[in-house]
């Protein structure tokens, strides 16, 4: 009797183990499908996204393909035209008829009055000077300096002054950050770039520090200006990938400068300083 119970005891056990290894073994089916389903679907929005920048890159080259036949063809209708030309002259030259001559154009020099040229370029005053005169003159310790919109500037060596013109502190700040450069917004705030570190800095007028954007690992912030538009350019310095990024004043990133749009060559190699110029165009200092 007792010998009947042990192995119905047994086989209790038995079954029970088994139920929790087979719970068990759901289990870990249940989470090697879903890793293989989270792989399958990375690879394919992968595979998407490499197959739409391969379609973007053939448009391109399909464009620059296009531009291409288009002034070949406009050289060799060039070409064709010399050639025809030539041709004719040696068949006139072969049948002892006489090319025809080449008339240059005739310049004729005549006397140019002032109102002609005011016409043509608008009024011109050459006795026009421009008085240039110190309003006022301080010593600081600071060694940079950049304007502000109201008759101000911002100093800075270690730490950061705001001055006005006349040179009276209006507010002294100290950072727990070295500056390598800085630009004002159109709405008065400085943007600093860290000097050995990869994040912009905003100082708002209630004078408050506020980080607004961060570069990728890596990369370290240099020149930093305003553009006309009101957007930041800012220079991020990296071995072989240096690049410039396009901000807004809150720190969006709207587009990166990296390749020529023509080659794909590495535009920049040790970007350092930048300032773009009153048509938009972006001017870059680089160590190389």
């Amino acid at each position: 009797m007792q010998f009947s119970e042990s192995i119905a005891k047994l086989i209790k056990e038995i079954k029970a183990r088994n139920k929790q290894l087979k719970i068990r073994l759901e289990k870990t089916e249940s989470e090697y499908i879903q890793q293989l389903e989270n792989k399958d679907k990375e690879y394919k929005e992968a595979m998407t996204e490499l197959e739409l920048r391969l379609k973007e890159e053939m448009s391109d080259f399909n464009q620059l393909i296009k531009k291409y036949e288009s002034k070949q063809r406009q050289r060799n209708i060039e070409m064709v035209q010399f050639v025809t030309d030539i041709m004719q002259r040696l068949d006139k030259c072969i049948q002892g008829e006489q090319p025809d001559e080449v008339t240059p154009p005739k310049l004729i020099s005549r006397d140019v009055d002032d109102q002609e040229l005011k016409d043509l370029f608008g009024h011109i005053d050459m006795k026009t000077v421009i008085d240039v005169k110190i309003i006022s003159s301080f010593s600081t310790n600071k060694s940079r300096v950049v304007t502000t919109v109201n008759d101000q500037a911002w100093l800075w060596t270690y730490g950061v002054s705001l001055v006005t013109s006349d040179g009276k502190i209006v507010q002294n700040i100290r950072t727990d950050f070295k500056v390598f450069d800085d630009a004002v917004t159109t709405s008065g705030d400085l943007l600093m770039t860290e000097r050995k570190g990869n994040k912009v800095k905003k100082i708002t007028d209630d004078i408050r520090i506020e980080e607004i954007y961060t570069a990728g690992d890596n990369y370290e912030t240099r020149g930093i200006t305003v553009t006309n538009t009101g957007n930041v350019l800012v220079v991020l310095s990296r071995l072989e990938k240096s690049r410039i990024v396009e901000i807004t004043t809150s720190g969006q990133q709207i587009r990166t400068i990296q390749h020529d749009a023509v080659i794909n060559k590495q535009l920049f190699d040790q970007p350092r300083l930048i300032c773009t110029n009153i048509n938009g165009d972006i001017i870059v200092t680089d160590d190389a």
